[in-house]
């Protein structure tokens, strides 16, 4: 009897140490994980004395990203969408129509994947180090980036002229 009992406080210490390793970082994750790109719409008001830049608000967008799925199916009023890159690869593209009466354009974004450990609850995130964009010009006039890496601030990561 005595070596069961003795047996069950052994079992019972273990579990009892077992369980204080196990802090709440390992079982839930309290960070963020989201990455992605922010692109913020902006045009160039030339019609006073000094030209001026002004935020722009989409009258309509549709955003597919190329060979997936839709994003933004004919929302409207965006001034900033936030586009999911690729964690497989090393590009991700995207089609942007900005309005019924406009011209499409494709964005394409090449960058360097940068896998980063948050926690062991969260465990690895990819970010994202921007290394080109490239785009067509039906509609946009220029492309600004911002900050070349993406990461889980999800800051302004270009900005399109219109």
């Amino acid at each position: 009897m005595k070596k069961l009992v003795n047996k069950v406080l052994v079992v019972l210490a273990l579990a009892a140490l077992g369980f204080a390793a196990c802090d709440d970082e390992t079982k839930v994750c309290n960070s963020k994980t989201d990455t992605y790109a922010s692109v913020s719409f902006k045009y160039l008001d030339t019609a006073g004395k000094t030209d001026v830049v002004r935020d722009t608000v989409l009258p309509s967008l549709t955003v597919y990203a190329l060979e997936r799925d839709s994003i933004y199916a004919q929302a409207a009023n965006y001034y900033v969408i936030n586009l999911p890159l690729n964690g497989n690869r090393d590009t991700s593209a995207f089609y942007l129509k900005p309005g019924a009466a406009f011209g499409a354009d494709t964005l394409t974004f090449v960058y360097k994947r940068v896998p980063h450990f948050i926690s062991a609850g969260c465990g690895f995130v990819n970010y994202f180090n921007i290394d080109t964009i490239f785009t067509t010009r039906n509609e946009v006039d220029s492309v600004v980036i911002n900050s070349k890496q993406v990461n889980t601030d999800n800051a302004t990561t270009l900005t399109l002229f219109f």
